[in-house]
């Protein structure tokens, strides 16, 4: 049974069928294919090489094809072939019994209408299998006959009729929910284990942006997918016409990504397609990075990390500079406001601003685009890190007489109170953060009713259709969910900058106490909703988002102070291991949060992907995770601050002292 497992938050179809059972599974499937295909017309996508007709692969994949009785048509996009070859191309596929369409890619007909499309901005920009199924898909929809579409490569070796039918099962099947299947299998053949670059790449990568960044529903989707990288897909019509598709070797990463953005996991799919799985290996060029399994890591990791950076995360670590560029409390505060409207401000704009400016730079080619900007802001980053480098001060650094252990500053830290206190505060902040966060796809999903939500933002989406801004698709739950966030961020980053003159005036631990207290009031409220209370919902949301907002960069300012505080009692300063220990707290509170999410859904009796909906139980309790569970370490955390020593008077006490010292 070590293959029977339903890890993460995709359905996994499994095929226990061996042996005889096999044949015998095949004919119920295409019996029942058969009868679907009359009324949901099947078409698949070949994309292939010219120089595949004459391997071993497509030869017998062609002949395993004219077995099946299920397909309606078949679109073969045909690549990198002059006129010659295009002629002997199309006798080779004349052998097929279904009906055919090909796409001569470099022939002149396709030529000028990408010409044409080009000079619209519409057509992609490199050549390559990403370019070749983008026209294909474009045929297939042009055609407006197939309701199911699957899509597979023309080099696969050990190809079997049975694994098109199992590909094409979940999205056909008309009682089932499934809108997108991926294949997957075991990449074994010939005695030798395959798959490079899931195994020893995407997987590991997987695991360690985890680590970087902690529990992030983008890794969780991406990590539910036993086999990646595998060129299989199905969908049903509708997806097709909102779906990028990249042009590089990150098209797989890129393709699931794309479902991740729009879609419920509930609609999603992997099926078990073969017991064995062989196909043409890329060369490791490991000196060339234009060409092998070279290329392909680096077009995936850019894939991967691009997506990640658009949610916001950041690759780095530059927080213990608030605890030395200055040692007065009002420039920290000032300094960590900034930062952080500039955080949540660049957020924003990525997520909402980035993709215009790609089309905008490649004249309509998001891959040219996407090269350009990035170039761009490699470019700027790079500037701003230089003058980062030679601008930024040190002020506050400890004294040439300062002796001291990675021992003695722990101890310093166990008895550093304020600390204490600041690691439980930043663990328990997170904790919530991660609950409330990782819940909300549920509560959209499963709470809110859908028609009141479409009727509340079908205004405003249009009104950004109009603007030429609407990012968030037509799907009622992803747009509604995306708006949502969009408008939290929006006052989050209001909220920021009220937070140095409120910090100012009344000292940040007062400050960041009740705003943290009433922030949570907006989190509670959620209980009291009704799914048709859109109006009420989004705008707690904002509420929430703006009280949080002041709160955000006093925590750092805190910690900071923290550090004061140990050098004002100890006399040693210990900055580096003070924000260190600070990480550690918010990687355990993501974590710990992550997991409650799972954890409280199923003692709720929460059923991933369930078609039949789920339980009033359940539905409690993704009202709870969004409003009094994640409320919880936020009011301990407060509760904690009246334990905190280091209020306004004290920050002055502190600031002059040290000084004091310093000067002498």
């Amino acid at each position: 049974m070590g293959s029977f497992y339903q890890n993460g938050i995709v359905a996994n179809l499994h095929d226990f069928s061996y042996g005889t059972s096999a044949y015998d599974n095949y004919q119920k499937l295409e019996k029942d294919l058969i009868e679907f295909s009359n009324t949901n017309p099947m078409e698949l996508i070949l994309p292939c090489l010219f120089s595949e007709i004459n391997g071993k692969a497509l030869p017998k994949i062609i002949d395993e094809i004219n077995k099946i009785k299920f397909l309606n048509h078949i679109v073969i996009g045909l690549d990198r072939a002059n006129k010659e070859e295009y002629k002997k191309a199309f006798n080779f596929f004349k052998k097929l019994k279904t009906p055919f369409s090909i796409l001569w890619n470099d022939g002149p007909r396709l030529m000028e209408l990408d010409s044409d499309l080009s000079k619209k901005g519409l057509a992609p920009g490199e050549f390559g299998k990403g370019r070749n199924v983008w026209y294909c898909i474009g045929m297939t929809l042009a055609r407006g006959k197939a309701e199911s579409i699957a899509l597979h490569d023309c080099d696969i070796l050990t190809y079997e009729k049975s694994m098109l039918a199992k590909l094409f099962y979940p999205v056909a099947n008309p009682f089932f929910n499934f809108q997108f299947c991926k294949g997957y299998y075991p990449r074994v053949a010939d005695g030798k284990m395959n798959g490079r670059v899931s195994r020893l790449l995407v997987f590991p990568l997987l695991l360690a942006m985890e680590k970087t960044i902690g529990r992030s529903e983008y890794l969780d989707f991406m990590k539910s997918f036993r086999y990646p990288l595998a060129g299989e897909f199905s969908f049903r019509k509708s997806l097709l016409p909102e779906l990028r598709i990249p042009s590089d070797w990150g098209l797989e990463i890129g393709v699931l990504s794309e479902m991740q953005r729009n879609h419920s996991s509930n609609k999603i799919c992997q099926v078990d397609l073969a017991q064995t799985y062989d196909h043409k290996h890329q060369d490791l060029s490991e000196h060339n990075d234009d060409a092998g399994l070279s290329r392909m890591s680096i077009d995936i990791t850019k894939a991967l990390i691009r997506k990640l950076a658009t949610q916001g995360n950041i690759f780095s670590y530059y927080s213990a500079l608030s605890g030395v560029i200055t040692g007065n409390m009002k420039e920290r505060n000032s300094i960590s406001s900034y930062r952080f409207v500039a955080v949540m401000f660049a957020q924003f704009f990525v997520q909402v601003f980035m993709l215009p400016i790609i089309i905008y730079a490649g004249e309509g080619d998001k891959a040219v685009g996407i090269e350009i900007v990035m170039t761009w802001l490699a470019v700027i980053g790079a500037i701003m890190l230089l003058i980062t480098f030679f601008t930024t001060k040190e002020r506050v650094i400890p004294t040439e007489k300062q002796q001291s252990t990675v021992k003695d500053d722990l101890l310093d830290l166990i008895k550093n109170k304020p600390w204490v206190i600041m690691l439980v505060l930043t663990t328990l902040t997170f904790i919530s953060l991660a609950m409330k966060g990782g819940s909300y796809v549920y509560y959209f999903e499963n709470f809110i009713d859908a028609s009141y939500l479409t009727n509340f933002i079908s205004p405003i989406l249009e009104f950004l259709s109009n603007m030429g801004i609407n990012f968030f698709g037509n799907d009622p739950v992803s747009a509604g969910f995306g708006l949502f966030n969009a408008g939290g961020i929006i006052f989050m980053i209001i909220g920021i900058g009220l937070s140095k003159p409120l910090a100012d005036k009344y000292g940040k631990r007062n400050v960041f106490g009740w705003f943290l207290f009433i922030s949570t009031l907006f989190i509670i409220v959620f209980y009291f909703f009704n799914p048709t209370a859109i109006g009420f919902i989004f705008g707690a949301q904002i509420l929430h988002g703006f009280f949080y907002g002041i709160t955000i960069p006093l925590l750092w300012a805190m910690i900071a102070d923290v550090a004061d505080f140990s050098e004002w009692k100890n006399n040693r300063r210990a900055t580096a291991i003070i924000f260190s220990a600070m990480m550690v707290g918010l990687k355990l509170g993501l974590t710990i949060g992550s997991s409650l999410v799972t954890q409280i859904l199923s003692s709720y009796g929460y059923v991933a992907n369930s078609e039949l909906g789920q339980s009033s139980e359940a539905i409690l309790g993704t009202k709870l995770l969004v409003s009094v569970y994640p409320a919880i370490p936020f009011l301990i955390g407060v509760a904690l601050l009246f334990f905190y020593e280091i209020n306004k008077s004290m920050e002055s006490q502190i600031e002059f002292d040290l000084k004091q010292r310093r000067n002498n």
